[in-house]
């Protein structure tokens, strides 16, 4: 009954145990003294054992309390860092709203220093970056010179945001403007050189100088593929010469071919000044329907003192001829329908020559 007494004693408080000491307690019988000692020491060896395994539980259970600690405080902080994330997307979507209007106002602002740019070039001297005309090659202009225009725009990326240098410029190759494909450009037209068979060039200026029978053609190319022109329209100024010869060439013309042929292979297609000439020394052009003297000319426009008017149809591949303030026609001739391209011709018979083409 001891035993059981301090047993419970232990399990319900340890420190009650003194109190059930068999030391008060008188025994008769030495078996019940020696069974009473061995129940103390198990007793004992009892509690040690249960003091040992519930500070081992207590221990268990302090880990597991600061794990579990641990883990709602890195929970904590990931929802504290997802909050400012949200924060922060709320406040990106709010300064968002105004992005386009301060998009313009700093597309405005750079517009004005630009012109205020331009306007400070301009009186040191120097070019408007507006205004600086481009140096295209001629793959960049295109076959026959079909030029573009370029502007300056400031950079933005594809939300509208300028970039980085908030004011960065670039050129920007737009197509030129709508054009009348039967109004090319105007001005003079420069000669080729080194076609010429006898004489000099001087930009636009043919001095034949000598020799018979030799020709020279223009630089500018004329009703090639993909021309965006249909037509062109140049003048000869005849400031001398006698038995003229005028039309078109191929790029072949002119310096090794005499102009006294009427042939297909000839390198140049032209009317011959002198009586009837549409049907001799004309090269490889050949007339459009019936020539007749009361219609193309009846005697000559032989000499100088004259400007020649030839206007150029691609579609057609023909030229007719006439004369400045004069007869407005000639005659039409047609150039062999394989030639690539066709140039501004002029010829001679006699070595005096002196022609401008315009």
């Amino acid at each position: 009954a001891l035993c059981w007494l301090k047993l419970l004693t232990a399990f319900v408080h340890p420190g009650l145990l003194p109190l059930t000491s068999i030391q008060f307690i008188p025994f008769r019988d030495r078996r019940h003294h020696l069974l009473h000692k061995m129940a103390v020491s198990m007793l004992k060896w009892h509690l040690f054992l249960a003091v040992a395994g519930l500070s081992a539980s207590w221990g268990e259970g302090s880990s597991l309390m600061r794990t579990e600690t641990q883990a709602k405080s890195t929970g904590f902080d990931e929802m504290d860092a997802q909050e400012e994330t949200e924060k922060e997307d709320r406040e990106s979507q709010q300064s968002g709203g105004e992005s386009s209007e301060e998009i313009e106002m700093s597309l405005l602002k750079a517009e004005e220093e630009t012109e205020k740019e331009d306007r400070e070039s301009q009186q040191s001297g120097g070019e408007s970056s507006d205004e600086t005309d481009m140096n295209l090659t001629a793959e960049d202009m295109g076959e026959g010179g079909a030029q573009t225009h370029a502007e300056v725009h400031a950079v933005v990326d594809a939300e509208g945001n300028l970039d980085e240098l908030n004011q960065a410029r670039v050129y920007i190759a737009e197509p030129a403007p709508e054009l009348d494909p039967t109004n090319p450009p105007k001005g003079d037209m420069e000669l080729a050189s080194g076609s010429q068979g006898h004489g000099s060039v001087t930009g636009n200026r043919w001095v034949q100088g000598g020799g018979n029978w030799k020709g020279v053609r223009g630089q500018r190319q004329m009703c090639f593929h993909n021309d965006p022109f249909t037509s062109y329209l140049f003048a000869v100024r005849l400031d001398g010469g006698s038995h003229n010869q005028i039309g078109v060439a191929n790029a072949e013309c002119c310096q090794r071919e005499a102009t006294s042929n009427s042939r297909d292979i000839d390198p140049y297609a032209c009317l011959y000044s002198h009586t009837t000439g549409w049907d001799r020394y004309r090269g490889a052009g050949r007339p459009v329907g019936t020539p007749e003297k009361k219609t193309w000319w009846a005697s000559t426009w032989d000499g100088a003192g004259k400007t020649m008017l030839v206007n150029v149809s691609c579609t057609k591949k023909t030229f007719t001829l006439g004369i400045e303030g004069g007869d407005e026609f000639l005659g039409e001739m047609s150039w062999p329908s394989d030639w690539e391209s066709v140039y501004a011709f002029g010829g001679q018979q006699i070595h005096n020559a002196d022609y401008r083409f315009e």
